[in-house]
């Protein structure tokens, strides 16, 4: 079976439905027992009893607790689930200088050490919640920092720049493309996994629902706090104009639950919908959703009918997840 990008004439058909559509996710549960170490910086603030990150308050909207890593961690096996096992896609295979810009819990980069033990591999962030030196392959490191108004204190000769879901924390996109062109090395590639926040269906049972709602919540929200929600749609041309070359870019279908026929994405999907229901019922967005305007009753009902529809996948929504890839041009 081919690979059901969303923009494939075959999509349709590539992408079938579960034949139990109604089937519980089995990796959906709401008492699943936190993993994320409780790492937690002396700048953390509380708010509605969630902790965040507290170096620079309006960068960043989402928690930064020991639930939210476990969700992040969580996050991340969906995405490398939907990557096809792996961990990178760049047309750099064997790269020497790795960057992983935004690294939350750090999950990327270490395994990327693991795999690529020849390589030096450095993970950015506001917070550092990712484990201790002695926990660590002695091939990676971790800086705190802001990547949108620090100056860069890291190197300027990396091989390979690693960015992933990021469209909540991002204010100007264009400055962070500009930054990690002049710290790529000549020749050097970066690549960008990003979703674009809308739930869409092939069959339409998306419309009118409870997690296209959501998609338009996340959207709003993150407009009224001044962030570009549909950024990614806009990267070729940013990345042309800071000056790559070789931009290449396919758009994936990220189920929203496990009702996806190919093991490939019926896993990504479970995943995905245990990462949603952990996001949804835990608050992690509710700072987000609060931003929209709309009132507790009315964003608790929707919550309550979206989790409704990803544990029963009577809705076959998915995300639109972007894959780019792009060159600075060798000397």
């Amino acid at each position: 079976m081919s690979t059901p990008d969303v923009n494939d004439e075959r999509q349709a058909a590539d992408f079938v439905l579960a034949a139990d559509p109604k089937a519980l996710l089995d990796l959906i549960t709401t008492d699943r027992e936190i993993t994320g170490k409780s790492i937690l910086e002396d700048d953390s603030i509380e708010i509605d009893g969630r902790k965040y990150q507290g170096y620079k308050e309006d960068r960043y909207f989402l928690p930064n607790d020991p639930e939210e890593q476990d969700r992040l961690d969580m996050q991340h096996a969906m995405m490398t689930a939907l990557l096809d096992n792996k961990l990178s896609c760049s047309p750099n295979t064997n790269p020497s200088k790795v960057l992983d810009i935004a690294t939350g819990t750090g999950i990327w980069p270490i395994e990327f050490a693991r795999e690529h033990p020849e390589a030096e591999v450095i993970g950015t962030d506001l917070s550092l919640i990712q484990p201790a030196m002695e926990f660590l392959p002695p091939n990676v490191s971790f800086v705190k920092e802001d990547c949108e108004d620090d100056e860069w204190t890291i190197p300027k000769d990396f091989d390979l720049i690693h960015l992933r879901a990021v469209y909540t924390a991002i204010k100007d996109h264009g400055k962070l493309i500009r930054k990690m062109f002049e710290h790529l090395a000549p020749g050097g590639w970066i690549e960008i996994v990003e979703a674009r926040p809308e739930v869409l269906s092939f069959d339409g049972t998306s419309v009118g629902s409870a997690l296209e709602r959501w998609g338009q919540m996340v959207h709003a929200g993150l407009v009224r706090l001044g962030r570009d929600p549909f950024a990614i749609t806009r990267y070729g041309e940013m990345m042309r104009e800071a000056g790559f070359v070789d931009y290449s870019e396919r758009v994936l279908p990220l189920p929203t639950s496990g009702w996806a026929e190919e093991e490939r994405y019926k896993m990504a999907g479970r995943y995905q919908g245990a990462n949603s229901k952990q996001a949804l019922l835990s608050g992690t967005m509710h700072r987000l959703f609060k931003a929209t305007g709309k009132g507790d009753d009315e964003i608790n009902r929707d919550i309550k009918q979206a989790v409704q529809e990803m544990e029963y996948g009577y809705v076959h929504g998915y995300w639109p997840i972007h894959v780019v890839h792009a060159r600075k041009p060798s000397l």
